[in-house]
């Protein structure tokens, strides 16, 4: 290739291909020695003189004793492909195409074409399409010395997303004959891999770089040679998670860590949930410590409150001191010095020290503290930062030096050694063990040289992306919250906020910018006065997270703002004459900042170096601007909202710098106080209407919301307490004017007011009136003023006093940074988030929460922060929720699903049903990007779910749009829209073709519910309802009398018999939840709720009661069309589970899919001619009969004509049967012939 002529792919280096966060992680030498041993004798063993499979042992032998060594993963042959790598799952998850050393037929760097490569498409689009592994996830080409490697991302969109493509390979791929595959290689692949050819981009390693080092042992400091490895390893290869992985808990910190506080995590009802520890309690464990203090404070009323109180004290304190241990690894990784390390017991011998620590000298200046203080801890900087200033439950209770400090036992599964590697025992000071146990730990993310690439200590790395899933758990240890996987976070704040910048643009400058590529070549990032417009449109979206938790939703925004300034070219220093960020590439992986250069190195601050301050003070005051500027958040729990503001200044404590003070000592740049921006409260709770004007109070009180909104910049950057107590005092005030003063302006007594006072002058000065009219005018007066009356006692129920208006957050006030000059909210540009659900909202707060916020399906927490949302938002404004994928289906949210058509502009939905997002929740998701103002006759953007079945597999599927009318015509179950091809909606259009259902002919009911509580409290009082449901006072294990029938259960059927295994319940109308005994005692039919894999509907004539695990259908009087025969025909048939699985709103739901009593109901029934009755009843009463004389005798090939005989009677052709069945039990001929 000439020097002027560019490269025909996209070669990467091992260092770019790799995640930045995985290349950073510190291996262990032994695995490193293993790799270099297995490589060495590979190489050397290597002989292109020898046959194919020779080498190709080398390679399998090379992975086996190195990398891959062990039974967890297996590397091997996979049926007619060279090699593969299993996963756990047993499927391939790397493919291989391998060719002998000087084989004419291997790839090379400058041309791909050939047959190695046509190979590797075919064994690639067998596994993919043909096998429906999902699992592959990287392919490879090799001939021992080159590695040609292809993310399986790549290659599913250049060849699997092509379903013509596939189709043509797979229609002349017979599996075996050589002359086929030659075809299928020169005629299909290799013409349309010519097309695409440019497209191509792969990640290259060639072990000849190692030949003349690989006798060295040194080798395993080479940074090459440390890529090499990462690029092969299974976290790399496989994507696992590897231990700087956010998304992945260190178990053995978490557990050890939440034994010395003294607690430990429980699983109730299915939610993990923190607890004190229930045996072995350590009394001189911080928790047992608390609590026991906490025992002589009258105002602590119970032990849920005691516990709550003593874990709030204890998390404050433990989130300063891994903070703290984040700030001693940046400090010791800054300086390239262990001395300024000061988390031990040299520095701090006790609690009362570890106190001052906090308040004595991180919370003060450096020239303020004490001489005690700079001799005790002289490199701890001056941070700046709430964290360090006494919280509110510290000023009512005590803080850490109010504790006792002892002994406690060490943890039995401690991850501390002794000096022979053995684990230690026995009892340790719990602030001794404390700081012992963190340094057992790496918590130096970042290192400064290579060197510190390879871990010559056995410690794990903990980082800062790996405490916020810590934070998380032990934080939600009340309502059982679930940490949002990176992946996620990420996901949603790329989608949206590029879809937002882009947005902004085109307002602000009048462009028509379709996407952010499009953007991409409209800003002239070579302009500096451009480039500084640029950042000042972005610094002005305003995205809020009203959910806040742990802060993670913000923190990926945080992320995502700064790469999108670096990809749009205008990320620049804050010089006089900025001057752009030009050598170094800035983007997000796994959901953290990557910062590399061209040659895929990371970026490392060294305070010496120019270049490396510039970029570091860029860094940092770019995450302060955005924090300050553009990040706010709301939760409800006080804990949380702590949880937040130290995530993003630990975000900010990644990029802080050195600078020097003004007696040229050096100190670490403080941090501002962003704890203004995320705030406690109820998001879904406000006393007053966004749209309330308050023009009126600025004016008549001398308050501008320019004063309001400087004032909380200057709180921002104040660097003093008594500064910050000023404008907190400040702030304070103004927010109490204007509430003050917005209580007395009700608009609608405001009106009233008026309105009475009218009436009231008319009687004064009025002109003569009738008597009628007198009356009439009095009649009003008197309407009046007790509306009046009724208006100010709506006031003031939300007085402050009104206990559950208590936490209501004013969004009307409490962000100026949302008003406009004259105090008009004006909204956020994005919410996002992931809020809270499974939760029904009851009570007083339903009524207060339904007053501002209207009714939702079930009054379903999460659906009322898509109702705050949509309040809060400007118009065009971005919602980006992870919620349940309930609202997809749910039968009461069918007017919901109309109204989020008419009000929203869905740019994409991905129902992730079919995959697990959070670690141990039941619940299944959607994620969700709507833009607030209906376009009319829109578009709904979507992903196809059909073959997904991870994330990574459902965001790689190319999105398609469905139109809303279309939508709307499949309103019972939107999942279903997002999976059914075309093909299949036309068989299930066909089928409900049908003129009558099953309602016309049958009664269905979902059988009793025997102890809701509900029902019984309302027929018998609380107290005896409570006491009939915990004694189950009408069940018994006898039949004691004629009035007691036996309960049968959904396990208790199969199609053809049933065996009831129930106690006997007496039944009548006592039960509260009475259902007609008809449907108990009369023959019927009975359909199991729980429809996996199939329906299953039974016939009984027996007595039995049932629950909702089963359905029963009864024939109405009269009904002589529908025998209940027939109907378990159809029901039993493989097309009504088809239709069931591509129409009810349940059958999507997840690992329990449900039919309803109202699917049932619904359910088509098609015509039927005498004959065909005759023929179906016949079947079916030969096959019952049968299977009771002998449930083991084979009735297949009756249920076979069956199937045939619904297919026929629903319409359906023989190409549509395939559909259904690709493998039916008769052939075209059978089926188009007469029915016999």
């Amino acid at each position: 290739m000439s020097q002027t002529e560019e490269p025909k792919y996209k070669i990467l280096k091992p260092r770019q291909s790799i995640l930045k966060a995985y290349l950073r992680e510190p291996i262990s030498e032994t695995e490193l020695t293993s790799f270099r041993t297995a490589m060495k004798t590979m190489l050397g063993r290597i002989d292109s003189s020898q046959h194919e499979e020779f080498n190709k042992n080398l390679v399998i032998d090379f992975f086996n004793q190195s990398l891959y060594k062990g039974n967890k993963y297996m590397v091997n042959t996979r049926d007619r492909a060279d090699l593969a790598i299993y996963s756990e799952s047993g499927q391939p998850a790397v493919l291989f195409e391998f060719k002998g050393p000087g084989r004419p037929d291997m790839v090379s760097k400058e041309n791909l074409k050939e047959k190695a490569l046509y190979e590797l498409i075919l064994y690639y689009i067998r596994e993919e399409e043909k096998y429906h592994n999902t699992d592959i996830k990287h392919l490879i080409i090799t001939n021992c010395w080159e590695y040609f490697i292809f993310d399986k991302k790549d290659f599913y969109q250049l060849f699997a997303s092509n379903k013509q493509f596939v189709q043509r390979v797979l229609s002349s791929d017979n599996g075996s004959s050589k002359d086929g595959n030659d075809f299928i290689y020169n005629k299909i692949i290799k013409p349309y891999v010519e097309n695409i050819e440019t497209k191509l981009q792969f990640t290259y390693l060639n072990l000849h770089d190692f030949t003349g080092k690989i006798e060295k042992s040194n080798i395993v400091e080479n940074k090459d040679f440390l890529a090499a490895y990462k690029l092969l390893s299974p976290a790399h290869l496989l994507k696992l998670p590897f231990s700087s992985d956010h998304n992945t808990l260190n178990t053995g910190f978490y557990q050890e860590l939440l034994y010395i506080m003294g607690v430990e995590e429980v699983v109730e009802d299915r939610v993990h949930k923190i607890k004190r520890l229930r045996n072995d309690r350590q009394p001189y464990s911080l928790v047992e410590q608390v609590y026991s203090k906490l025992e002589d404070y009258s105002k602590i009323t119970d032990d849920a409150q005691r516990f709550e109180t003593a874990l709030g004290l204890v998390l404050t304190w433990i989130n300063r001191i891994l903070f703290l241990k984040l700030l001693e690894s940046q400090q010791e990784s800054f300086n390239n010095n262990g001395e300024v390390r000061f988390l031990n017991t040299r520095h701090i011998k006790d609690y009362d020290v570890l106190n001052d620590l906090f308040f004595k000298v991180l919370a003060k200046p450096v020239k303020e503290r004490s001489s005690e203080m700079m001799e005790q801890f002289p490199t701890v900087p001056y941070l700046n930062s709430s964290l360090f200033e006494m919280s509110q439950l510290e000023e009512e209770f005590f803080p850490i030096s109010g504790i006792r400090m002892d002994e406690m036992d060490v943890f039995a599964k401690t991850v501390l050694r002794d000096g022979r590697g053995r684990k230690i025992s026995g009892r340790k000071q719990t602030l001794d063990y404390l700081f012992e146990f963190l340094d057992a730990y790496d918590f130096g993310s970042e290192r400064n040289t290579d060197k510190g690439l390879v871990r010559h200590e056995s410690k794990t790395l903990i980082n800062a992306s790996v405490l916020g899933l810590i934070f998380e758990k032990i934080n939600g240890y009340k309502d059982g919250s679930f940490f949002t996987p990176g992946y996620i976070t990420q996901y949603i704040c790329q989608e949206t906020l590029r879809k937002a910048v882009v947005d902004k643009f085109n307002k602000k400058k009048g462009w028509n910018c379709s996407d952010f590529e499009d953007l991409k070549e409209h800003v002239d990032y070579g302009k500096r006065e451009v480039r500084t417009e640029a950042n000042e449109i972005i610094n002005s979206l305003k995205i809020c997270d009203p959910a806040v938790g742990s802060g993670h939703f913000l923190v990926s925004a945080l992320n995502e703002l700064i790469a999108i300034k670096s990809e749009l070219g205008v990320l620049q220093d804050r010089q006089s004459q900025p001057q752009r960020i030009m050598d170094y590439e800035v983007r997000v992986e796994l959901d953290e900042l990557v910062i590399t250069n061209e040659d895929g190195e990371s970026y490392k601050y060294d305070p010496s170096s120019t270049t490396s301050q510039r970029i570091q003070e860029t860094l940092f005051e770019e995450k302060r601007t955005i924090i300050e500027n553009c990040l706010f958040g709301v939760d409800l729990n006080p804990k949380s909202v702590e949880i937040c503001r130290l995530r993003l200044w630990i975000e900010l404590l990644k990029n802080a710098y050195y600078y020097k003070d003004e007696t040229g000592a050096r100190q670490l740049q403080t941090l501002p106080n962003i704890d203004i921006n995320i705030k406690s409260g109820d998001s879904l709770l406000h006393r007053f209407d966004l749209q309330e004007s308050i023009y009126q109070v600025l004016r008549s009180t001398g308050i501008t919301i320019t004063q309001y909104r400087n004032a909380v910049a200057e709180y921002k950057n104040a660097h003093n307490k008594e500064v910050k107590r000023h404008l907190t005092e400040l702030i304070e005030r103004i927010k109490t004017i204007l509430k003050s003063e917005i209580k007395q302006r009700d608009p609608e007594l405001t009106k009233t007011q008026k309105q009475l006072s009218e009436l009231q002058s008319q009687e004064l000065f009025g002109a003569e009136r009738t008597a009628e009219e007198l009356a009439e005018r009095h009649k009003k007066k008197i309407f009046l003023e007790k509306k009046i009356k009724r208006l100010e006692a709506n006031i003031a129920k939300r007085r402050l006093n009104n206990k559950m208006y208590l936490n209501a957050f004013e969004w009307r006030i409490e962000f100026p940074e949302v008003l406009d000059n004259k105090g008009n909210f004006t909204g956020f540009d994005c919410i996002i988030g992931n809020p809270p659900y499974g939760v029904s909202i009851t009570g007083p707060y339903r009524a207060a929460i339904v007053e501002g916020l209207d009714k939702v399906p079930d009054y379903e927490i999460y659906y009322y922060f898509i109702q705050i949302a949509s309040q809060l938002l400007m118009e065009n404004g971005l919602l980006s929720y992870i919620i349940p994928n309930t609202y997809l289906f749910n039968a009461y949210a069918n007017n919901y699903r109309t109204n989020i058509l008419n009000n929203w502009n869905i740019i994409e939905i991905l129902d992730c049903t079919k995959f697990p997002i959070f670690e141990s929740a039941v619940v299944r998701n959607t994620i969700n990007i709507w833009q607030k103002g209906a376009v009319k006759n829109g578009v709904v953007g979507y992903r196809n779910t059909a073959n997904a079945s991870s994330f990574e597999d459902l965001i790689t599927t190319p999105k398609e749009h469905i139109t809303k009318p279309d939508l709307l015509d499949m309103n019972q179950n939107w999942g279903l829209a997002f999976f059914l091809e075309e093909k299949v909606k036309t068989i299930i259009d066909k089928i409900e073709n049908s003129q009558a259902h099953i309602h016309d002919y049958f009664n269905c009911s979902q059988g009793y519910i025997p102890y809701r509580l509900s029902d019984l409290v309302k027929a018998y009082g609380s107290e005896i309802g409570q006491k009939i449901k915990k004694d189950r006072l009408w069940h018994s294990k006898e039949k004691t009398s004629e009035y007691f029938i036996q309960e049968i259960y959904g396990r208790d059927i199969t199609k053809y018999t049933y065996n009831a295994t129930g106690d006997y319940v007496k039944y009548g109308k006592h039960v509260a939840c009475y259902v007609d005994l008809d449907f108990f005692t009369r023959p019927r039919l009975l359909v199991r709720e729980i429809t996996n894999p199939t329906i299953i509907a039974c016939y009984v004539d027996t007595p039995f009661i049932n629950d909702p695990q089963l359905l029963p259908i009864i024939p109405k009087e009269g009904n002589n069309i529908f025998s209940l025969y027939l109907l378990w025909g159809i029901l039993n048939s493989q097309l009504a589970t088809f239709f069931h699985f591509n129409h009810s709103p349940k059958a999507t739901k997840g690992a329990f899919p449900k039919i309803l009593v109202q699917d049932i109901k619904d359910f088509p029934l098609p015509e039927i001619p005498n004959a065909e009755k005759s023929h179906m009843e016949s079947l079916v009463t030969t096959i019952l009969a049968t299977k009771r004389e002998n449930p083991q005798a084979d009735t297949t090939s009756y249920e076979h004509e069956i199937d045939k005989t619904v297919f026929h009677l629903y319409g359906l052709t023989y190409d549509e049967v395939l559909i259904v069945d690709p493998n039916p039990p008769f052939t075209r001929e059978e089926y188009e012939g007469k029915l016999n």
